[in-house]
């Protein structure tokens, strides 16, 4: 029997909503699937078998490594694909075969991974992700946020995989409940990993600084902004480097800017341009602050200026958030054309439709509906006309005939 060139391997819970799209899109892409499931009381182990994974009916720890661990064990392919129930493939199956053929001499390719949110609307950012594995050569390290390291402890040699070839669309959960708890495990993953750190009386420059990275993210999700400010602090004061510190330093930048104080986050901003941080990620730290300072002319001169967002471990983001602020300060600065236009691509291309219609109105007052309606059209990227359209025709005053004309 021939040899699996190429595997997929998951670890799920509790997915049967999101897993038969995700093995849908495996179809044709990989030789098997492997599907090591931590405990689910659905149909997500039947639902696996019924698609020709091989399953294997394990349990959760609270430990992500461990598990995805296990999962790799279970085939004996060279290359294994890590992905998650809410995610799907997209590209060239030959392509990625053929590139996996000349791949030899690293451990791991790392994939784009483009979030889109559920239903496949709102796309946020696109970022690269360790998920393309050598199975003989690196496993899983890190209860959260888990990233790969080679077998003999050696430096883990990685290349980029061409997004034409294979990115993953990651949908996220709309469930709201499945959502908080999800953030809820992670809380108590990264509170584990600390005290696990501190109870052993050592500084592992490469670990620590990644786990109150993640004890500062899981507080941000949960909303426990103090909580998330001390963690992001504590990884600032005791390491001044590296991705991590970077990574920290951006989050809290962004936190401070929202939530104030202000000031500081203009420090932050600078300290990240310094060390080299694209300056219109800076830029965008900065503008949200100055928003918060109620001072809008001054961020929307700014926010005019970022055309594409990359922040400092290299994550391209989505547009949407600098375009929803461009409507803010600009409606704040009394520039009502900026704001009209700013909501006008907002609604069309990103999708930020409900309750927008009737301000969007007010934006364009008394200025002829087949003007707003040519400006609804010459939107690039309209994947989102239909439902500003139903929208507007559930508005008062002109909506219905910027509708109609569109």
């Amino acid at each position: 029997m021939r040899r699996p060139t190429l595997a997929a391997a998951l670890i799920v819970k509790d997915e049967e909503d999101n897993l038969p799209g995700c093995l849908a899109s495996l179809d044709g892409a990989v030789d098997e699937i492997v599907v090591y499931d931590t405990g689910s009381t659905d149909a997500t182990v039947q639902i696996a078998e019924r698609a020709g994974a091989r399953v294997q009916r394990g349990y959760w720890d609270g430990d992500f490594a461990r598990a995805r661990n296990a999962a790799l064990e279970m085939t004996s392919a060279a290359w294994v694909l890590s992905i998650d129930a809410d995610e799907r493939v997209v590209g060239d199956p030959g392509a990625l075969r053929a590139l996996l053929a000349r791949a030899d001499r690293v451990d791991l390719l790392a994939v784009r991974i483009r979030n889109v949110g559920p239903g496949g609307g709102g796309e946020t950012h696109e970022h690269p992700a360790p998920r393309l594995l050598h199975r003989n050569r690196v496993r899983w390290t890190a209860r959260l946020h888990e990233h790969p390291v080679r077998r003999d402890r050696g430096t883990v040699s990685k290349d980029l995989c061409p997004r034409e070839v294979l990115r993953l669309d990651h949908l996220g959960y709309a469930d709201a409940d499945t959502v908080a708890a999800k953030i809820r495990r992670n809380q108590e993953i990264a509170q584990a990993q600390l005290d696990s750190v501190v109870a052993s009386g050592e500084v592992d420059p490469d670990l620590l600084p990644r786990v109150l990275l993640n004890l500062g993210r899981s507080h941000l999700a949960a909303g426990e902004l103090q909580r998330a400010v001390d963690a992001l602090e504590t990884l600032r004061e005791m390491f001044s480097s590296g991705p991590q510190y970077l990574e920290g330093t951006a989050a809290l930048a962004e936190l401070l800017a929202t939530n104030g104080p202000q000031e500081a986050a203009f420090v932050l901003a600078d300290e990240l341009q310094e060390v080299g941080s694209d300056p219109r990620f800076c830029d965008w730290v900065r503008a949200q602050a100055l928003v918060g300072l109620n001072r809008p002319q001054e961020a929307l001169v700014l926010l005019l200026g970022i055309d594409e967002l990359i922040d400092p471990i290299g994550r391209v983001r989505s547009l949407e958030g600098v375009t929803m602020l461009q409507v803010t300060a600009a409606e704040r600065a009394g520039e009502t054309d900026t704001a009209a236009a700013a909501l006008i691509v907002a609604m069309v291309r990103f999708g930020r439709v409900e309750g927008q219609g009737v301000r969007l109105l007010r934006l364009w007052g008394a200025r002829p509906s087949s003007w707003l309606a040519d400006l609804l059209l010459a939107v690039d990227h309209r994947e989102h006309l239909d439902a500003v359209l139903t929208e507007l025709r559930s508005c008062p005053g002109p909506g219905p005939d910027v509708a109609e004309i569109s």
